[in-house]
């Protein structure tokens, strides 16, 4: 399935318009609402003009795709990172600052003024906050409205009042950079002249730890000391956040949202005067302790990031609006009374006009509020602005193998069995188990090998079906042999794939085979099972197709060190097929 985007051009100027503005790198941005039910002044739209390195060896966006995947736009990627244990060598540090450093392109981009002190706060030595320079050079604009905005929330400088801000901006659109860049000027600079943050904690998922650390090291240039608290033992874990409140050196201290919740008590007392909540969709229950954790430090600076819209459930929105600025609408009694309440009954198919009038007036004066301190931006895909997006669902035959088994077991006793428990209102765990095994079985028939433990085990002619795919099933599996070469020879053969006996497989081998031979693209394939990402890793390696794998038993440490690796990776290097599982 394709789905186009048309205009009035008509799809041949709208195709050739698209390829035009692809090739010029031009986005249109537009503002939203964080919830469909609230409403936003949309604002003028904001067009991506055309990127342009501000490096001096700046590369042609015209060139391809795999020579740009090979340069960093003279961003030197800093590895080194604190621990929170190792002690500060005052040597190395002194020799590391008197080491020439690369000259830096100059900056055609005017710089981005955050606030500008007035008479009277220039008589108390105030001082324009400006964004350092290593900054700017890679904001665009849609980036530096941005920075602005969360700047202003975080001091205070709205109308509403709080020091909260909820950036929501759709993924891809720098969030993460926009909150850098704020962080690190209000580390920096202040409204007074000094700076305004001592700390800052950034709290996120586990399998973002290591990629916070990396982005401090991209964008700030391995000047801004961190402690990124990855795996370790709880003691371990204990003395790190400990650590970081005495170390005047670590700035920043990035840990999981479990592990804050865990250690949050050795922060207290700490100079922590900004905190970060990267994914923070995740604390729509502001009952949970997480939730309480991050109210636990007491700094009324806090930036939640998300790009996951919220649904129109009024008491996620007050869970996230209350965790960013406390005070706003008081608890959450008050919250419904004022206007949740009359907002859903306004909503209501046989609400009076009456009703409909006050939810529209609270909902006009809760957008209003809201708007002050909460950013989103989405992208605006149009014909002449974007290529058509482009979305296949392949629907794959099964193979006789596959369909004799298939066929077999929706009329087997298991099912009958099955089908009259769910008419008797008896729904068990079998059934559940039913629908993985077939799933399995779509995949590939060697997923369901063990019969002993699958719905397939009373299917007439299953050893003749699956022999073939899984030498010695008949046997009880390799263990049902005695002889030791041989039961090794059978276990070598289970390692080969044999694509031709599943459908999905084959379409994969030959989608694969194309691929690599006739372009530089990389791919990522997820599937639900580990059984099947292990038929796909062995796959792989049979047919020389170079791959990594993230699952489950990945380690934190390692999660954002494979995701980088794979990223930074060359055309038709060691790093082609990502092979992830959905649940990680």
């Amino acid at each position: 399935m394709m789905r186009r985007v048309a205009n009035k051009q008509g799809e041949g100027e709208a195709q050739d318009a698209g390829a035009q503005n692809r090739a010029q790198g031009r986005v249109c941005l537009i503002r939203a609402p964080v919830m469909p039910m609230l409403m936003c002044d949309a604002g003028p739209k904001i067009v991506f003009k055309p990127f342009v390195s501000p490096c001096l060896d700046a590369v042609d966006l015209s060139r391809r795709a795999p020579e740009l995947r090979l340069k960093t736009l003279g961003v030197p990627l800093f590895r080194k990172k604190l621990t929170g244990l190792a002690p500060v060598n005052a040597a190395a540090l002194a020799a590391a600052a008197t080491e020439e450093k690369k000259e830096e392109p100059p900056c055609d981009k005017p710089p981005l003024v955050l606030w500008e002190p007035d008479e009277e706060a220039k008589e108390k030595g105030g001082q324009p906050v400006v964004v350092d320079v290593m900054l700017t050079r890679f904001l665009r604009e849609h980036q530096r409205f941005g920075v602005k905005f969360v700047f202003e929330c975080l001091m205070g400088l709205k109308e509403v009042g709080g020091n909260g801000c909820i950036l929501a901006d759709d993924m891809g659109l720098g969030k993460s950079l926009q909150s850098l860049s704020v962080m690190w000027t209000l580390l920096k600079q202040g409204l007074d002249g000094r700076p305004a943050v001592r700390k800052a904690v950034v709290v996120c998922p586990a399998s973002l730890v290591s990629n916070w650390g990396n982005e401090l090291d991209k964008w700030l240039q391995g000047k801004c000391p961190y402690t990124a608290v990855l795996e370790g033992g709880s003691e371990k874990v204990a003395q790190i956040f400990k650590s970081f409140k005495y170390d005047q050196r670590s700035l920043v201290l990035i840990a999981s949202y479990e592990t804050f919740r865990m250690h949050v008590e050795k922060l207290e007392g700490a100079p922590v005067d900004l905190v970060i909540c990267d994914e923070a969709h995740k604390l729509k229950n502001d009952k949970t302790r997480t939730a309480q954790a991050i109210n636990s430090i007491q700094t009324p600076r806090r930036l939640l990031l998300s790009g996951t819209p919220i649904q129109n459930d009024l008491d996620e929105f007050f869970s996230l609006v209350s965790l960013c600025n406390p005070a706003l609408f008081g608890d959450q009694n008050a919250f419904r009374k004022t206007y949740a309440n009359p907002i859903l009954a306004g909503r209501e198919p046989d609400a009076t006009d009456a009703q409909q009038a006050r939810a529209q007036h609270r909902l006009a004066e809760l957008s209003e509020m809201t708007n002050q301190f909460i950013l989103r931006r989405t992208n605006e895909i149009l014909a002449k602005v974007l290529p058509p997006k482009l979305m296949l669902n392949v629907f794959i035959r099964l193979t006789p193998a596959q369909e004799h088994l298939y066929r077999h077991f929706l009329g087997s006793s298991a099912t009958a069995k099955l089908l009259r428990q769910s008419d008797e209102g008896k729904v068990t765990n079998q059934a559940l188990a039913a629908i993985q095994a077939l799933a399995k079985l779509c995949n590939h028939p060697q997923l369901v090998e063990n019969r002993r433990q699958n719905e397939l085990k009373d299917c007439e002619g299953v050893d003749e079906i699956l022999g073939p795919c899984v030498p010695g099933l008949g046997q009880g599996g390799a263990r049902g042999v005695r002889d030791r070469e041989e039961r090794r020879g059978i276990m070598e053969v289970r390692k080969q794939t044999r694509p031709e006996l599943s459908g999905k497989m084959l379409f994969l081998h030959n989608l694969l085979s194309s691929i690599r031979r006739n372009t530089d693209d990389k791919v990522v394939i997820i599937s639900n099972y580990t059984q099947t990402l292990d038929m796909i890793e062995n796959f792989s390696k049979e047919f020389r197709f170079p791959c990594v794998r993230l699952d489950g038993s990945t380690s934190r440490t390692k999660r954002g060190k494979l995701v980088k690796t794979f990223n930074e990776a060359p055309p038709k290097g060691n790093q082609f097929l990502f092979l992830l599982s959905s649940k990680v």
